[in-house]
């Protein structure tokens, strides 16, 4: 990014559980939202977003989602960056 500063995360995925499968967003290595929520959404075909803020550093960042329970994440074909 070319200033530090505040961004919106838009993932986008498909959960089709019936329970949540949070993950752990991590900035740079550091927990920046841990335990997001990634609700079921009815089939692994159907496909949702959802958002959160975070903070990044000017220039190149890494942003890692790691799943935080013994199932696994949800799937995630998309990482919108927006700020």
């Amino acid at each position: 990014v070319a200033q530090a500063g505040s961004v919106t995360l838009t993932f986008r995925f498909a959960n089709g559980t019936t329970v949540n499968r949070p993950m752990d967003i991590l900035v740079n290595g550091m927990a920046a939202r841990p335990g997001l929520a990634f609700p079921g959404t009815g089939a692994w075909t159907s496909w949702q977003s959802v958002t959160t803020t975070v903070n990044l550093n000017a220039g190149a960042n890494t942003i890692r989602a790691t799943a935080t329970t013994a199932n696994g994440g949800p799937n995630v074909d998309f990482l919108e960056v927006a700020g």
